[in-house]
């Protein structure tokens, strides 16, 4: 007994390259529409996933005593980045806390 072929399998989405070209060729634009609509949400909520790892890497690394100027100069990014990264840190901590986030950031001459 032969076995049954599937058309147009679409492949695993962690195989970037194949799923794109897979959902590229995707005849029905309501069907392409909708891969890629459900794709995009996964994605967007991985970038907000690790954007918010990343803040708190950087805020732990500064809770252990490390300059501004210093993890800057650490991570490859400006001073301004850094503050950046604190001050989200901070925003998310203080959501999941209920607390004030003022405390823990570093002022102006703490570079």
């Amino acid at each position: 007994m032969e076995e049954e072929k599937r058309p147009n399998l679409r492949p695993r989405a962690a195989d970037n390259d194949r799923f794109l070209s897979w959902l590229d060729g995707v005849a029905d634009p309501r069907e392409r529409y909708r891969h890629a609509t459900e794709e995009l949400e996964k994605h967007q909520r991985a970038v907000v996933r690790l954007s918010s790892i990343r803040a708190s890497a950087a805020a732990d690394a500064y809770g252990d005593g490390v300059s501004v100027r210093k993890l800057a100069e650490a991570l490859g990014v400006s001073p301004s980045r850094i503050h950046q990264l604190l001050k989200e840190a901070g925003k998310e901590q203080s959501a999941r806390t209920g607390g004030s986030i003022e405390s823990g950031l570093p002022g102006p001459d703490d570079q």
